[in-house]
């Protein structure tokens, strides 16, 4: 019994013992870590070429790595090398059990040793743009590529994009960041940077001089005109200037401009050229002549071509330009020819085995031991004949008005091949060249047809005193303008002319929508302005094909005030007056048709303010406003131009009235561009006398810029100065004779029985 009773109690107290310790808390051993040899915890981003000693604290381990091309790591010594860009995973296993005790996953970033970008960028325009390409050394690195402007007025660029958009002229420069991460600041020292700089505005790239007067500029990037106003070329050593006379764009290459200088340049000088905020410098000729070039090499049979010669220095730069091939001072010159004849400087060829010579001797009549040095001599120069051969690619031609002087070498040439059916008092101008660029000798060798007379016909014979042919268009399509010679009827050239539906108005146009006007008793003329109406093309309808009877103007609202004593109307001519209206803005209607009207507002304000005086330059029979200057004259006839000298007097920005000069007593003086007074040779009683008329005032001004100077004292003997500037340009007068019209008879039939039968 005794013996049982310990048994139980022997039981109970072992169950007493485990219950106990089922329920003691249970102490956890601490997981292991991956950290650097030097206990510190190892970072999850690491770069490539870069190692990192790892370790495992309390147990002995081996590391293994999950991509061996990322990252390799010593299985013993723990030392990880970041080898490329990429995720790799490195765990540790215990050594005497082989299990893992430890991962850690790393990101594998590879830094740019260099970052390269374009070195230059060059904006012609405002508003224009261009993409940066940065390039990172080596192509797998991970760096983040930024962008920065340092002068955003001048560029903007995108941070990320590279975007460079032009906001001024001038320049600027952008950096390019290669940077380890978007958080990276860019002026961390460990960035790899790059400069671009950046141009806005035409650009000089290189400057030559070509001849004695003559200079060649080649931009950067292209160019659409040149002023010669903006254009300086001055000695370094004596900073003397030398005036611009004529610039020219290179129609083959709108990077290249010749400029033209009034005087010589002068003998082995550095000059610099600037145009507006670029320069470039060149080296003038040594003046020394070095080789002659006769031109051109071959002429055309049958035709008296003159003859030329350029004597250059050993760069190529032209000292003597189209000397005519006759004998002077300093050169002997000699040309003959075989079946033809010679006239002073000019060679007949009258058949294509004619044989033509030309030879240029230079004589410097400096002698050593009795012989003469630095004499240049081409020898016999065999210049070729050449039957005239015409082609496509030689023929120019353009659409314009009848009565206009097309000059097709000018730089603002634009050809326009196209017509509008009904479209009239046009006609097709031709150039045609021969195989050397030169124009033909005879017009009348050619002949024009049109291809489809129904779509185009084609009046008139070709000549050297009309080298323009009328044209009237009947039907939309295409029709070619077929060019034959006149002795074998060949066909030289097909030129396309395309008719477009005619033309009709869709919108009015007018170019200022709001005007302020001085309340006054006294009506007078202030602003005036024309309405133009838009065809379909969006060009300006001529008025021959306008009603302009059609045009009206009302008051929006009725004012109760009558329409004639604030503004008129005559045919498309708009003109506004001062008025004794309540002051305000009043909205006037402008109508055509039915095409949707225009308004405009009119604001009526006593003049108020400081009184000030502007010089105002104006035709005399002139619509334009009051308050409106000419500011540029081209002259390209014979006709006299001569300009009023007013002054307007202004109330705050009101304008007052309009007095001419010559009422004022106020003194005028006239300064041409090198500062020269003028005043006597032409200005006379309050009118600016530009170009003579038959009774003689003057002879034209030279082209060029004129400053006018007013000098006047007002009612409370106040002094004032008051200046306008005019600038003359003289084009190319027209030698050629205009043909008299040749009457349309009218059509009274079918198109077949109107026109000539074309074979």
């Amino acid at each position: 019994m005794k013996r049982n009773r310990l048994k139980k109690i022997c039981v109970l107290l072992l169950a007493l013992i485990l219950c106990t310790v089922s329920t003691m808390p249970v102490v956890a051993k601490a997981a292991s870590r991956i950290t650097l040899k030097s206990d510190a915890q190892a970072p999850s981003t690491i770069y490539a070429g870069h190692s990192y000693m790892l370790k495992v604290s309390g147990v002995k381990v081996k590391f293994y790595s999950s991509n061996k091309e990322i990252a390799t790591i010593g299985m013993i010594t723990g030392k990880l090398m970041a080898i490329a860009p990429g995720t790799v995973t490195i765990t540790a296993k215990n050594v005497k059990s082989g299990k893992a005790v430890a991962k850690k996953t790393f990101k594998v970033l590879q830094r740019a040793k260099s970052v390269t970008a374009d070195s230059e960028i060059y904006l012609s325009n405002v508003g224009d743009t261009a993409t940066i390409k940065a390039t990172k050394t080596p192509a797998t690195s991970t760096d983040v590529v930024r962008f920065a402007s340092s002068d955003k007025r001048i560029a903007t660029v995108g941070a990320t994009s590279g975007k460079v958009t032009a906001k001024a002229e001038g320049k600027t420069t952008i950096k390019v960041y290669s940077k380890a991460t978007k958080a990276t600041a860019n002026s961390s020292e460990n960035n790899k940077v790059a400069t671009v700089d950046i141009y806005v505005g035409p650009c000089i790239g290189t400057v030559k001089q070509l001849s004695v007067n003559k200079v060649e500029i080649i931009f950067k990037s292209d160019i659409k005109e040149v002023k010669t106003v903006d254009i300086n070329i001055t000695s370094n050593s004596t900073k003397a200037v030398y005036a611009v006379a004529k610039v020219t764009t290179d129609k083959n290459d709108a990077k290249r401009v010749i400029v033209s200088t009034y005087a010589t340049l002068p003998i082995s000088d550095e000059m610099t050229l600037t145009y507006k905020k670029t320069s470039g410098c060149f080296t003038t000729t040594d003046g020394k002549i070095a080789t002659i070039k006769i031109k051109p090499l071959s002429i055309t049979c049958g035709r008296e071509v003159p003859m030329y010669y350029d004597a250059c220095d050993s760069n190529g730069i032209i000292i003597d330009e189209n000397k005519p091939l006759t004998s002077s001072t300093s050169y002997d010159c000699s040309l003959g020819v075989t079946s033809g004849y010679t006239n002073e400087n000019k060679a007949y060829a009258n058949s294509l085995s004619s044989t033509v010579k030309a030879r240029v001797v230079y004589h410097t009549y400096k002698y050593e031991n009795g012989n003469e040095v630095g004499v240049i001599d081409t020898g016999d120069v065999v210049i070729k004949v050449e039957e005239e051969v015409l082609s496509s690619d030689t023929l120019n031609y353009t659409i314009a008005d009848t009565n206009a002087n097309v000059d097709f070498n000018a730089s603002s040439f634009k050809q326009d091949t196209d017509i509008s059916v009904e479209e009239g008092n046009k006609s097709v101008h031709f150039q045609f060249l021969n195989s050397n660029g030169v124009e033909v000798a005879d017009y009348s060798k050619y002949k024009v047809q049109s291809s489809n007379s129904s779509v185009l016909y084609v009046r008139g014979e070709l000549s050297n005193t009309n080298k323009k042919l009328e044209i009237v268009a009947f039907n939309e399509g295409t029709a070619y303008l077929l060019i034959k010679d006149t002795e074998t009827m060949k066909d030289i050239a097909a030129l396309p002319i395309t008719v477009k539906e005619k033309r009709k108005p869709v919108s009015i146009k007018i170019d200022k929508y709001t005007f302020n006007v001085a309340q006054s008793i006294a009506k007078m003329p202030v602003e005036s302005f024309t309405i133009n109406l838009l065809d379909q093309y969006g060009e300006i309808m001529p008025e021959e094909l306008l009603l302009m009877s059609q045009f009206s103007i009302t008051e929006k609202n009725d004012s109760n005030g009558k329409l004639e004593d604030c503004i008129s109307l005559n045919k498309n001519n708009v003109t506004l007056y001062t008025s004794n209206r309540s002051e305000g803005s009043y909205v006037f209607k402008i109508n055509y048709e039915k095409l949707p009207e225009k308004y405009i507002t009119v604001s009526y304000k006593k003049p108020t303010g400081a009184e000030s005086y502007h010089l105002m330059l104006q035709y005399p029979d002139s619509a334009a406003s009051m308050t409106e200057s000419v500011k540029e004259i081209t002259i390209v006839d014979d006709s006299p131009v001569i300009l009023n000298v007013n002054i307007s007097t202004l109330k705050g920005s009101i304008f007052v009235n309009s007095q001419n000069i010559k009422e004022t007593k106020a003194k005028i003086t006239i300064y041409n561009e090198n500062g020269q007074d003028v005043t006597s040779s032409y200005y006379s009683e309050g009118k600016f006398k530009i170009q003579s008329n038959e009774n003689g005032l003057i002879n034209t001004l030279p082209q060029g810029t004129y400053v006018i100077i007013a000098r006047l004292t007002d009612a409370s003997n106040r002094n004032y100065t008051a200046t306008n500037t005019v600038k003359i340009t003289i084009n190319k007068k027209s030698t050629t004779e205009r043909p008299e019209k040749e009457e349309v008879p009218p059509f009274v039939g079918p198109v077949e029985d109107f026109l000539p039968v074309i074979n």
